[in-house]
């Protein structure tokens, strides 16, 4: 085997390992309000979640020191939407492929799709 077919093979079994730990329900998305019981999600809706927080902007509490004295002051500190985490959410909304835009942006999706499953046939083969 050579060392594409080494690093792809690699590549292979670290994608299966994320997506088995990600299946894993150990994240707490907050209390049921009508019986106060924490609810487990799996770290992938987790991640979902937090992709969600970061596109749509959020909201933070923070302690800013007072000019002039020692007090610190709470204040709420708004972040802005997350630009490419947004256009992440809606590409996957929009069923559109993923991979690597860097090579080429302007590629359209059915190359890429092909290109993919290329990669996939030429990965078995070389096992």
């Amino acid at each position: 085997m050579n060392d594409h077919g080494k690093l792809t093979r690699n590549g292979m079994v670290f994608s299966r390992a994320l997506r088995e730990i990600g299946r894993e329900q150990t994240e707490v998305a907050g209390a049921d309000p009508d019986t106060g019981d924490t609810k487990l999600i799996t770290k992938i809706e987790a991640l979902a979640r937090k992709m969600w927080e970061l596109a749509l902007g959020w909201e933070e509490e923070v302690y800013v020191k007072v000019s002039g004295s020692d007090e610190k002051e709470l204040k709420i500190k708004k972040h802005k939407p997350d630009v490419p985490i947004l256009k992440e959410l809606l590409e996957r909304l929009e069923g559109k492929a993923g991979g690597d835009k860097k090579k080429d942006p302007h590629k359209p999706v059915s190359e890429r799709i092909r290109e993919q499953s290329r990669d996939r046939i030429n990965a078995l083969t070389e096992e």
